[in-house]
């Protein structure tokens, strides 16, 4: 039985860990070019009014991509302050991560699932100063 647990847990880590570089390694070698956008609030509403990053150094671009760490972060409700939307050559969107600095978490859709993750510290010193 104790051995029937470890597999499990071991096998669940894996899946894991490989879900995570699976997106990860894509967006790395994908991604040409990242764009960054701090909603609006008012009275904890987002408003049409936002801030807007555009990044192009790869390695920034690389530096953003491992903001995003591999914990699960409980899908909370406290709406998202912003989105980081990852664009590969001709402009494609490859992928669109919504975030919560205050809650420490960036959630997206990758592969028809959904993914929720906590923001490294770097990550979180970095999306606050913008």
């Amino acid at each position: 039985m104790k051995n029937k647990k470890i597999i499990i847990i071991l096998f669940f880590i894996s899946f894991i860990l490989v879900n995570c570089s699976t997106y990860k390694s894509s967006l790395l070698n994908e991604t040409e070019k990242i764009i960054i956008y701090i909603y609006g609030l008012e009275n904890g509403k987002i408003i049409n009014d936002f801030y807007k990053i555009e990044i192009m150094n790869k390695d920034e671009i690389k530096k953003i991509i491992n903001y995003t760490t591999g914990i699960i972060s409980p899908a909370y409700k406290c709406g998202y302050q912003g989105k980081i939307n990852y664009y590969c050559k001709n402009n494609n969107l490859i992928l669109d991560m919504e975030f919560n600095t205050d809650c420490n978490t960036i959630v997206f859709v990758y592969n028809d699932k959904l993914f929720t993750r906590r923001i490294s510290k770097d990550g979180l010193i970095y999306l606050r100063n913008l």
